[in-house]
């Protein structure tokens, strides 16, 4: 097995067609990640690990399954496999690790967003409540606290954010209670993080806040990717203007 350098990511692209996640794009153009292929010339297997993904692509293959996962570094916590094929292998190498479960794709179109109905989103939230682009200083007291923690924490610093990132936050006076960021980035994209602190969850503040965002990355030309965990994230993701496709099949940690 073979762990790609930067500038050997391009057999990437057709083995890992059949997975439209941005998080892919993001590896394969040196932006996140690590990947390893059976072979450099023509792979048939394949393996790309982001964050908290891992992504199976190809035939199956024991040693490209084990990849990145030696212990010096935290293990993926969401396999995505392109081939029901996987998951036998998945099952047998990691039992009791893993769970199958199901995630929710949003279709990825063109520029189908209505920016009234955004924007409405974004100014019916409660007077008391700031919504703003994150700034640089933001970020620290963004990645100390639990609940915001994955806004920033795939970029090296807040540099790193500022330059590559893009997120927007709501403060209730001058603490931050809710937000929508990139998990990750792409030359063309993002992928869309959205949390709400527990106690302001309810209130109208994930619509806001992914409104807002997206509405920033339209000016900028970027497209706003967004993969559901779950049915409310899908809910909000069709009242801010996606189409829902359809469940797929992962396998994420127990906890």
């Amino acid at each position: 097995m073979t762990e790609l350098k930067e500038d050997e990511k391009e057999c990437l692209k057709m083995l890992f067609s059949s997975l439209q996640d941005s998080l892919i794009q993001s590896c394969i153009q040196n932006y996140f990640g690590r990947a390893w292929v059976d072979q450099k010339r023509n792979p048939t297997s394949g393996k790309i690990v982001v964050s908290d993904f891992a992504f199976l692509a190809g035939q199956p293959d024991i040693e490209i399954l084990h990849c990145g996962m030696d212990g010096t570094k935290q293990h993926p916590q969401t396999l995505v496999a392109d081939r029901t094929e996987w998951f036998a292998w998945i099952e047998k190498e990691f039992a009791g690790k893993y769970k199958r479960i199901e995630r929710y794709a949003l279709k990825k179109e063109g520029d189908i967003f209505d920016r009234d109905r955004l924007e409405q989103y974004v100014t019916k939230i409660a007077k008391n409540y700031e919504i703003r682009l994150i700034e640089k200083e933001d970020v620290a007291a963004l990645m100390q606290e639990e609940w915001s923690h994955d806004f920033c924490c795939n970029y090296k610093d807040a540099n790193d954010f500022m330059q590559r990132g893009i997120g927007v936050v709501i403060c209730d006076e001058d603490e931050i209670v809710a937000g929508a960021s990139s998990y990750t980035s792409y030359r063309e994209g993002i992928e869309i993080e959205i949390i709400t602190r527990q106690d302001y969850r309810k209130k109208g503040l994930a619509h806001a806040s992914g409104a807002k965002l997206i509405l920033e990355c339209l000016q900028r030309g970027l497209y706003p990717n967004w993969d559901a965990r779950n049915m409310t994230s899908v809910r909000v993701a069709k009242d801010l203007g996606y189409t829902y496709l359809a469940p797929y099949t992962v396998y994420e940690v127990w906890e």
